[in-house]
């Protein structure tokens, strides 16, 4: 079985999809956009106007999102408008005609490119979208790998909390996708691992689940804030894996924000140590030594949890020693989830 670990389906994206309103779900699209390392270009004549982007500062909460008429184009643009100029983001492909990814368009190209299972991923551009996956599933049984979400800046509280029950009992989503990003709403005042949180990670090991980490440096994605992110990783891996996991493994994608002088890209490398009890804890750091990649990723993917990604041989991937490029995993084929 090929398993492809990012995914996306989602209804048209100028919609709530999810969150109370519209203006709710724009505040993340907004956000992505105006920190997004694709060039800004002017609508009427595709000039690039990369200082108009629609962003009074440093994003460091929602007030620094300006007031632009921000909204869904076509064609895969997101656009604004600032004084009196049009702008846009060439997000998605131009292919993406009508701003949506039903799941049989997904099918589709799934069974174009031979795989046969997809994780979606539930990040908050896409809005809040545990009903729509569960459906998904529900009509393609074995097709899709649906994940929760959270809102994270307010993964404490009580509807949240109840909110994750219902998607893991209810509508039988297997996973959790959380986004350090999602902290961009308040401010992030608190991290992922502040103490206030600590109950909510321990519904997260009662219930049994993995969780897809989208890592960014924040509130600016630049080199130090995403190192400094993933060693509040460390930490929390640190603090909660004795307890609230039975195994952990990242997967990275080459970032820029590794790049030597050379102009070479490199890695993130992994190390394990054994914490007792088959508990496997995985530390994170920039290893140096890969080289040879094109992509302008800036942050972290990961699964932690307590499924085994699996070879069809079944030799175990979990807590590799060894440094674990991106590319070199979606390169193997005869993944399976178990």
């Amino acid at each position: 079985m090929i398993v492809d670990s990012h995914a996306h389906i989602f209804p048209y994206l100028g919609g709530p999809n999810g969150f109370p309103t519209v203006r709710d779900h724009l505040l993340f699209l907004q956000l992505y956009a105006a920190t997004h390392s694709n060039p800004v270009r002017r609508l009427r004549d595709h000039i690039p106007a990369d200082d108009r982007r629609p962003l009074a500062g440093p994003p460091v909460s929602p007030a620094a999102l300006l007031e632009a008429n921000f909204r869904v184009g076509r064609f895969g643009r997101l656009e604004w408008t600032l004084d009196g100029e049009d702008y846009y983001l060439q997000f998605f492909p131009p292919s993406l005609q009508q701003m949506e990814s039903p799941p049989e368009f997904m099918l589709q190209q799934m069974a174009h490119a031979g795989v046969d299972c997809a994780v979606l991923q539930n990040a908050h551009l896409y809005g809040r979208l545990d009903e729509y996956f569960a459906e998904a599933m529900r009509r393609y049984p074995g097709k899709f790998i649906g994940l929760a979400s959270v809102d994270e800046a307010r993964a404490d509280s009580p509807e949240e909390l109840g909110r994750l029950r219902r998607s893991v009992t209810e509508l039988r989503l297997p996973g959790l996708y959380y986004a350090n990003r999602g902290l961009f709403t308040q401010g992030y005042r608190r991290g992922f691992d502040d103490e206030s949180f600590e109950g909510f990670w321990e519904e997260v090991r009662r219930l049994r689940i993995p969780v897809f980490w989208e890592i960014q440096g924040v509130p600016e994605p630049s080199r130090e804030n995403l190192l400094k992110e993933l060693e509040r990783l460390n930490r929390w891996a640190d603090r909660f894996t004795p307890t609230a996991l039975r195994r952990t493994w990242c997967l990275t994608r080459p970032s820029r924000f590794f790049a030597s002088s050379a102009g070479s890209s490199s890695c993130l490398k992994s190390s394990t140590r054994s914490t007792g009890a088959g508990t496997t804890v995985i530390r994170i750091r920039n290893c140096g030594r890969c080289s040879g990649a094109s992509t302008t990723w800036s942050g972290l993917a990961a699964w932690s949890g307590v499924r085994t990604c699996q070879t069809s041989s079944g030799t175990a991937l979990t807590a590799s020693p060894s440094i674990t490029c991106w590319s070199t995993w979606i390169s193997s084929r005869g993944q399976s989830w178990t």
